[in-house]
């Protein structure tokens, strides 16, 4: 189950094969079929609210917009995008903690930007 910083509900069931969703932000939507792409053992995404939020946002700057299980206030879409891509990237080479490396990135990326 998703919400967005409104509240607004988003749900997806992977054993269901079912979404519901109401008036909510594009990354919400991603997000919950993000979730149903993880249940796909051949995708390999791990399981997880963090993860699938990296994987989602490596989607595109368009599904960065209201990203709740990552550390990014402040950062900017096109920087969460950018760094989400890379995280799976050091993942698929072994890196394990791919997403404290991921929010350590938002941090020190915006901190250069300033």
């Amino acid at each position: 189950m998703g919400y967005t910083s409104t509240r607004v509900l988003g749900k997806a069931y992977a054993g269901l094969n079912t979404i519901l969703l109401r008036r909510i932000s594009p990354h919400t939507i991603a997000h919950e079929l993000m979730h149903l792409a993880q249940y796909n053992k051949r995708n390999r995404i791990p399981i997880g609210e963090r993860s699938c939020d990296v994987y989602t946002c490596a989607l595109g700057e368009d599904v960065c917009d209201t990203v709740t299980y990552l550390r990014v206030r402040g950062v900017a879409p096109s920087i969460i995008h950018e760094v989400c891509k890379e995280a799976i990237a050091k993942r698929n080479q072994g890196l394990r903690n791919y997403i404290s490396w991921a929010e350590n990135q938002f941090e020190i990326r915006m901190k250069s930007k300033n």
